[in-house]
């Protein structure tokens, strides 16, 4: 049944220079968004890809949450261009990132790490070897991949603290220890100048060591934080 709208007395359209044919782009035509943060849930496929691509190129810090390692890499490689310079980045303490191959054991060369070119397997394009707050200190990405691990989770008490000891995470209780590992994080968080995506993993419950509550609270409020920015 048709709707009376009464002339047009109820509801009038708005034109807004757009159609269905417009792109993103077309959108944020001219607007300059330097110095603006735009977070983008979703951002490392499909629409959401595109979004990311489309507010950078206009300047804009993008930042977009995500829980695969894997897309979050595809997300790098898509947004970089020509010779920007992107890695993956984590905790030195982030020790059960190692079924994702992240093993911040292994010894990573800085300078081949953030200088050599994208045919060298030692460099951060290749998303190997990650470089943990030690290398990272005082340098920067243009993008970023930081990845979490339970040594940093956040729960009903807030941000709690641990360190792998054997075969299990024991709680950090020494203050200036837990400073650090909470500092550890804020140095890899501001080591991007265009973008970064913060990978928080699933957990797993047949590993005791990686439970799914030892991130997805951790996912839950990242997620709802970054959402007020």
């Amino acid at each position: 049944m048709a709707q009376n709208n009464y002339q047009g007395a109820l509801q009038k359209p708005i034109g807004s220079g757009f159609n269905a044919m417009s792109t993103a782009s077309d959108v944020i035509k001219d607007i300059d968004l330097t110095g603006k943060v735009a977070i983008v849930t979703g951002g490392n496929t499909g629409i959401g890809l595109e979004t990311t691509k489309t507010l950078a190129a206009a300047g804009a810090t993008v930042i977009v949450p995500a829980r695969d390692i894997q897309k979050a890499k595809g997300w790098l490689r898509e947004k970089a261009r020509g010779s920007e310079r992107y890695g993956m980045i984590v905790s030195s303490q982030a020790q059960r990132l190692k079924p994702f191959a992240i093993d911040v054991k292994s010894p990573v060369n800085p300078v081949n790490w953030f200088l050599n070119g994208k045919d060298d397997v030692r460099s951060s394009y290749f998303l190997e070897d990650v470089a943990t707050e030690f290398q990272v200190q005082g340098l920067e990405l243009d993008w970023a991949c930081v990845t979490w691990d339970g040594d940093l989770r956040f729960g009903n008490d807030g941000w709690k603290t641990f360190a792998f000891k054997g075969n299990k995470w024991q709680n950090v209780k020494n203050p200036d220890r837990k400073k650090y590992l909470i500092n550890a994080y804020r140095v890899l968080l501001t080591r991007a100048r265009q973008g970064m995506v913060i990978v928080v993993p699933e957990g797993d419950e047949e590993d005791g060591t990686r439970k799914k509550e030892y991130y997805d609270e951790t996912w839950e409020y990242l997620r709802e934080f970054l959402k007020q920015l």
